[in-house]
């Protein structure tokens, strides 16, 4: 409840910025309206448009855009109130207490030791940054304190903000930390008992910090510690990061199935010590684009990302994160690009709008139970936490969720024949890479994202077939594929009899229903002149083919 955190540490990135969409959500339901999410658009099926969310209600300005991407259990809460004295930019957030008590409360049984307030937007003292980012930080200092004098547990809290040139925000933060109330709340460190203060530093340096504000804050007795993203582990590298992608080789890589051990980068040395990000689902562009992040996996992603740092033992593990849950879909700058859509979304008006850090259920990094997936990311996160802190170099409890390896998903490649007029898809990197080494075969591209698994190229073909992922074995609302042949072509059907034909493997199984986890269609084409049957994923199947039917839903 004090300074005296048990090391390693785990750190937890919090969001406070819901006050302007929840209060829009609040507001649609005063009027009786429906409030969408982004998820129940992609479990609609294509009834429910993006511009349900909020454009179709005119309220998306008063939201900043903020899209919800799911439900959390706790309802559409945020944690904005005015000061004591001031007229709010916004109506207060109700039943603040019992959010943050109940957020407390999971953070400490979950074994998280820290919150880090994430602040990074905005630098400036105005409307939106107060809104957003000052305000909600004051108020969850505000709360945990009066817990905490209650004799009520909670975790400690650190900052993470821009300091570029010019910015006048961290005066906010600067205050809170200086407030002698707040001592025993601050994250501190360890050795040195200076209270933590992280700032943005990005490697492009286009938000670098100001080296007279961080020399300021420094000069107050802080730890500045300089946080972003790592592109790989270099010892003589001061920086944190806050997510970390996967690596295949020196590259990183949003596949997770059927590829080597994650070894995402970490911090090797740091003014705080050694330093790893993990988290559920992770991107490294547009993560609603394929390809782009590389989703949660029923949690596969994450236990590949805890097995480095149970591998590595840092002094400090930093999870991203809780509670981020909305996000502003951006320009589309691939607008030339008539497939640059998000999942799901191919036929929805609002697809070429595009998602950067989180997409739905799936493509997101929140851990705070949702309607969508319960507890189960939570419970997760416990366990991977219990197994850290007893000191494991690997995950061998059987008894613990973050050790079973096993995982439901299957890799789907698809190679094309030019010359016989054929499409095949293959499970197994054997058939594949044999077909390849004959030339007659090529193996058709991912088109967009940092997949390594697959074949990655910008310029393929505008076509919609394309390799998939989908489940691996039998499960309620799922049906398997069956690959089957008629003379000398290949074709693929849900009929085990295979239409008559010769069979010859089940591909794998595919889901009934759309979702955030498996958002693309799968639809069965037909070339009349060429006799080529071929799967085309998450577009109808082109000029001059017949489309002859659904076969399910794929990611």
């Amino acid at each position: 409840m004090g300074a005296d955190v048990p090391s390693p540490r785990v750190g937890m990135l919090y969001f406070g910025w819901h006050a302007p969409p929840a209060t829009v959500m609040r507001t649609l339901t005063s009027r009786r309206s429906p409030t969408v999410t982004v998820e129940d658009v992609l479990r609609s099926g294509g009834s429910k448009k993006l511009a349900d969310v909020l454009q179709s209600s005119g309220l998306e300005a008063e939201a900043m855009g903020f899209h919800y991407q799911v439900r959390p259990k706790l309802g559409f809460y945020c944690i904005y109130r005015a000061r004591s004295g001031e007229t709010g930019h916004l109506p207060d957030c109700p039943g603040i207490e019992n959010t943050l008590a109940t957020h407390a409360a999971q953070l400490v049984a979950a074994g998280v030791d820290h919150v880090v307030m994430d602040a990074t937007n905005l630098s400036a003292m105005d409307r939106d940054g107060d809104v957003l980012q000052l305000r909600p930080t004051e108020v969850l200092f505000e709360e945990w304190s009066k817990l905490r004098k209650r004799g009520i547990q909670t975790p400690q809290i650190a900052v993470w903000h821009a300091i570029p040139t010019g910015s006048t925000q961290w005066k906010g933060y600067e205050a809170l930390y200086r407030n002698p109330e707040y001592d025993g709340l601050v994250l501190r460190d360890k050795k040195t008992n200076k209270k933590v203060f992280f700032v943005v530093d990005p490697p492009d340096g286009a938000r670098s910090p100001d080296p007279f504000i961080a020399s300021g804050l420094g000069s107050a007795g802080f730890v500045v510690q300089r946080m972003w993203t790592l592109e790989k582990t270099d010892g003589a590298l001061d920086r944190w990061a806050f997510m970390s992608p996967c690596q295949d080789g020196a590259a990183p890589t949003t596949s997770i199935v059927d590829a080597p051990p994650c070894a995402q980068p970490h911090s090797a040395r740091s003014s705080l010590g050694t330093a790893i990000a993990v988290s559920p689902s992770f991107q490294t562009g547009y993560g609603s684009l394929p390809w782009g992040a590389s989703g949660r996996l029923s949690g596969l992603t994450f236990k590949r990302q805890w097995a480095t740092a149970f591998a590595l033992r840092p002094d400090w593990v930093f999870i991203s994160g809780w509670n981020e849950l909305t996000a502003q879909p951006q320009p589309n700058p691939l607008g030339d690009d008539p497939f640059a859509r998000s999942l799901g979304l191919e036929a929805d008006p609002g697809g070429a709008r595009l998602f950067v850090d989180t997409f739905g259920a799936e493509y997101g990094r929140d851990i705070e139970p949702t309607e969508e997936y319960g507890d189960t990311q939570y419970e997760l996160t416990r366990s991977c936490i219990r197994v850290f802190k007893r000191g494991a170099t690997a995950c061998t409890d059987a008894a613990e969720a973050c050790c079973d390896p096993q995982h439901d998903w299957r890799t789907v490649w698809v190679l094309t024949n030019a010359a016989a007029n054929d499409t095949l898809l293959t499970i197994t990197r054997g058939e594949r890479d044999a077909l390849l080494a004959g030339g007659a075969w090529r193996e058709v591209c991912a088109r967009y994202g940092t997949p390594s698994v697959f074949c990655a190229k910008s310029t393929e073909a505008k076509s919609p077939a394309g390799p998939f992922l989908a489940w691996a074995k039998a499960g309620p609302g799922r049906r398997p594929l069956h690959r089957c042949r008629v003379g000398d072509k290949h074709f693929y059907t849900l009929d085990a009899a295979c239409e008559g034909q010769v069979f010859e493997s089940v591909v794998a199984w595919l889901s009934t229903t759309p979702s955030g986890e498996t958002p693309r269609r799968a639809q069965r084409c037909f070339h009349a002149t060429t006799g080529e049957r071929f799967v085309a994923v998450g577009w109808p199947c082109p000029t001059g083919t017949n489309d002859e039917g659904l076969l399910g839903y794929v990611r």
